[in-house]
């Protein structure tokens, strides 16, 4: 009688010990498809932003010519084809058809996404499903978006009068000048977006090329930003080389500042 309720025992304890080993592993493999999903949904995520980014560069310079009449611009499609397109390539096709996702590439939709409706958003909407291979679950339904309003370019800080009153002027926290005009060319910085590609043939209005800004060192990706008088190319339009912090002072208050070659030569002295 003893050996049997030893053997019971045994037994019990191997059936114990065989189903939390079970229910171990069930844990281990539910979260593993869990990283996998948000890795996937990551990943996707990551392509629609810098896709988003993409267009609203592209969208602020889209309409830009130069004084010749020619188009500077790239044509990009502000459209489901590009957007699709361009998150695949980033993605990688082998990777997407491979992936959990239902249809692979070719189950991502864009329909629901817009274009510059309100005239300044782009909204992309990625929808698809996700098949997990195991366990028989059920698709996951899958909607990803982002937002980004076009660049339209800087404001000098919200300055109105073009030119100063007789006992104002303007200057920079640290700056060596002062301006008699809010839109002189060295403090009313025109920003605008660019492709890479183009740097190669584009001159600032001085004639001179783009060389690599030493702040923000900017690769050659497909959108950099320029000024049309500055020689620096930058990886963002918002370089600490480019920013210009402008306020309106009083003339007793420019200290050992001095007048602005531009504004002086403007002003007719």
């Amino acid at each position: 009688m003893g050996k049997k309720s030893k053997t019971s025992l045994k037994a019990s304890v191997t059936v114990e010990t065989s189903l939390s080993l079970f229910l171990f592993l069930m844990f281990f493999v539910c979260m593993m498809q869990l990283y996998m999903v948000l890795n996937l949904e990551i990943r996707v995520q990551s392509a629609l932003e810098q896709t988003a980014d993409s267009q609203a560069a592209y969208a602020a310079v889209r309409d830009c010519h130069d004084e010749d009449g020619s188009l500077s611009y790239i044509q990009c499609g502000l459209d489901y084809a590009y957007a699709k397109n361009n998150v695949i390539r980033l993605l990688g096709k082998e990777y997407l058809d491979a992936s959990w996702i239902k249809n692979g590439s070719g189950g991502l939709h864009f329909e629901r996404s817009s274009f510059l409706k309100d005239g300044e958003t782009i909204a992309l909407v990625v929808s698809y499903k996700i098949e997990v291979p195991f366990f028989l679950m059920p698709e996951i339904s899958v909607i990803q978006r982002t937002c980004r309003r076009i660049w339209i370019g800087d404001d000098t800080s919200g300055l109105k009068n073009t030119k100063a009153g007789t006992n104002k002027v303007y200057v920079t926290p640290n700056g060596s000048v002062y301006h008699l005009y809010a839109d002189c060319s060295y403090i009313d910085i025109k920003i605008r977006a660019v492709s890479a590609e183009s740097l190669d043939t584009l001159r600032n209005k001085d004639g001179c090329i783009y060389y690599a800004c030493e702040s923000c060192r900017p690769e050659r990706s497909e959108i950099v930003y320029i000024t049309s008088y500055g020689n620096r190319y930058h990886a963002f339009d918002g370089c600490s080389a480019i920013e210009r912090n402008v306020i309106q002072i009083d003339k007793n208050e420019i200290g050992n500042r001095h007048i602005c070659s531009k504004c002086k030569k403007r002003a007719g002295g």
